[in-house]
């Protein structure tokens, strides 16, 4: 739990390099409920939660955050999706895949689970790079994703 203020740290970073940056702030009390409720459920074997973080030089500079969930959250079965993978600009440019590669390992042991779904958006970066990431680790696309605003994001 230590990690929880380095954690919201890095989002508060992201955020500033994300589209929402002149829309919204981080709501630091729900986004350290959510950080702290899926790390203290990653420690306990069978838990359908997944978290691990990326140090550089004793600083964390990377994490990801995984559920798994009933499949498309009425099924019987499991799929296993991120809810943040994000890392500073200071990283080692080879740990973003090698937190990926930690939840799909994860999410393959786990016998319920069917799926494994990730998604590339322009939130914090050009979904390219994510994509080529996701790719390289054995995923494929898989649909695409929508939105409409509704309230003008500043270019």
């Amino acid at each position: 739990m230590q990690d929880i203020p380095a954690l919201i740290k890095l989002l508060e970073e992201a955020h500033q390099r994300s589209i929402y940056a002149d829309v919204c702030g981080v709501d630091i009390g729900l986004a350290t409920d959510l950080l702290s409720q899926g790390i203290w459920a990653s420690k306990f074997d069978g838990s359908n939660s997944f978290a691990r973080v990326s140090e550089t030089d004793g600083t964390v500079e990377g994490f990801i955050l995984g559920m798994a969930v009933p499949l498309y959250l009425i099924g019987d079965k499991l799929m296993v999706s991120d809810l943040f993978w994000l890392c500073s600009e200071r990283v080692d440019p080879k740990d973003p895949i090698k937190l990926m590669k930690s939840l799909i390992e994860w999410g393959e042991q786990l016998p319920d689970v069917v799926e494994i779904r990730c998604g590339a958006t322009p939130v914090i970066q050009s979904p390219e790079k994510a994509s080529r990431l996701l790719k390289h680790l054995g995923m494929e696309p898989y649909g695409e994703f929508f939105k409409k605003e509704v309230k003008a994001c500043p270019a």
